[in-house]
């Protein structure tokens, strides 16, 4: 009977231990203005790159981005990408403290992504801008959710 009581204590202390884990709520903004802006600044670099080409296979990556920004507005596009993260995070229960929000007044963390369009990995920064802690992070829109909640929920950096 003993036994048996430690063990319910010790399962109570452990459930417990994981739901305070995820008791408080952590605020994420997507920085849109950067994503989009970068985005846009990426089609007009590679517009100009492939002006200069003589060669395509020079030119293969530029062109493939101009091909993209001329099919959808690259801010669109950017936007689309936080949507498919945004998606992703809701899904993943590790992410289930955190919080998307668009009031720039009231957030703990900020994603800035330096979208390129054509590209399916991308790359951004999360960052903390009260305790200055900042991540890179990069990859497809799922690895990218799945990267935020690990650092978020200070789980550890992610390489």
């Amino acid at each position: 009977m003993k036994n048996r009581n430690i063990w319910i204590a010790m399962t109570i202390w452990s459930l417990l231990s994981v739901t305070c884990a995820y008791a408080t709520e952590e605020v994420l903004l997507f920085d849109s203005w950067w994503s989009g802006d970068y985005a846009k600044n990426a089609c007009n670099l590679a517009k100009i790159e492939t002006s200069d080409c003589k060669a395509k296979e020079e030119c293969a990556e530029s062109l493939s981005i101009v091909s993209t920004c001329n099919l959808e507005l690259p801010k669109n596009q950017a936007k689309r990408f936080e949507y498919e993260i945004i998606s992703d995070m809701e899904s993943n229960k590790d992410c289930r403290n955190i919080r998307i929000s668009n009031d720039i007044n009231n957030y703990q963390w900020f994603l800035m992504i330096d979208f390129i369009p054509s590209k399916s990995i991308q790359s951004g920064d999360l960052k903390h801008p009260k305790s200055y802690n900042m991540s890179q992070v990069s990859g497809t829109a799922s690895e990218i959710a799945s990267k935020i909640c690990i650092i978020v929920n200070g789980m550890g950096a992610v390489k």
